[in-house]
């Protein structure tokens, strides 16, 4: 399992709330091999993450980049069925718009979009020059319907900025009243960590990563000693109810014992006589 390529991937998942099975089965990974590489990555630093309240993952970060608040979505984030697709139409919102219009073109025909998937984006690139190049003419006439729909589009917004601007307007005395309402959070007084508190909060975040890996690992949230002691308990349950079955047991030999002489069957046949 190439580590890049896992990096790649969850790169573009920062923020998203998704399921390691979901993530497998779209990228086609084996997922023991992929939980064991996850695991590497947050020992090495390469990422963060935390579980949400469904039992799935969020990224917090990757390989340096964090989370921002426009990122995260509190839905669980569906993969699409088509990967390759779908990064192709990722990876078009980075050309310029004479490719753009070329790619859109291929984009219609079946045969093309299957084409493009087996390329890697340099190739991708030099396939759509050429046919911008080859379609210029035809290309000139769309590029200028497409600079006076911006056009149109940037002064619809600007009319509607306006309009919001003289709605939104306040007065001097309204001002100072929003002021005089904010002013006072800022005089928070600055407080002293103690050593303590970050050693505290070093230990939970131990303990929560250790909860998170055997959520992941065996399904249950519980840190090693939880899980030590819950198998015990459940070792010693059952020995008991063994225990407890043993004496029913005996208990009904010892009241139906004089019901039945030596020698006689029980339920069965006789299939051997063995001298005592």
């Amino acid at each position: 399992m190439d580590k890049s390529v896992v990096l790649e991937n969850l790169s573009k998942l920062l923020g998203k709330e998704f399921r390691i099975d979901d993530f497998c089965k779209t990228y086609n990974f084996e997922k023991k091999e992929f939980i064991k590489l996850f695991f590497q990555l947050e020992d090495g630093g390469d990422i963060e993450f935390a579980l949400t309240e469904n039992k799935a993952i969020r990224l917090i970060s990757v390989q340096g980049k964090q989370i921002r608040n426009q990122d995260i979505q509190e839905d669980i984030y569906v993969f699409p069925k088509d990967i390759d697709l779908f990064n192709l139409t990722l990876f078009a919102t980075s050309l310029e718009i004479e490719l753009r219009i070329e790619f859109d073109k291929c984009m219609s025909n079946n045969e093309q979009i299957e084409k493009l998937k087996k390329m890697s984006e340099e190739e991708i690139k030099e396939y759509l020059q050429k046919r911008a190049d080859f379609f210029a003419e035809e290309n000139r006439n769309d590029l200028k319907q497409i600079e006076q729909e911006k056009k149109a589009l940037a002064a619809k917004k600007l009319e509607q900025e306006e309009r919001e601007s003289k709605k939104s307007k306040l007065t001097p005395s309204e001002k100072k009243k929003l002021e005089e309402m904010h002013r006072g959070p800022f005089k928070k007084e600055i407080k002293k960590i103690k050593k303590s508190d970050v050693e505290e909060d070093e230990r939970k975040r131990k303990i929560s990563i250790e909860r998170q890996r055997n959520h992941l690992r065996y399904g249950v949230s519980e840190t090693n000693k939880e899980r030590f002691q819950r198998i015990e308990k459940e070792r010693e349950q059952e020995r008991l109810k063994k225990n407890e079955e043993y004496k029913l047991r005996l208990q009904y030999r010892k009241e139906n014992v004089s019901n039945f002489s030596i020698g006689e069957v029980f339920f069965g046949e006789v299939v051997k006589v063995l001298p005592f």
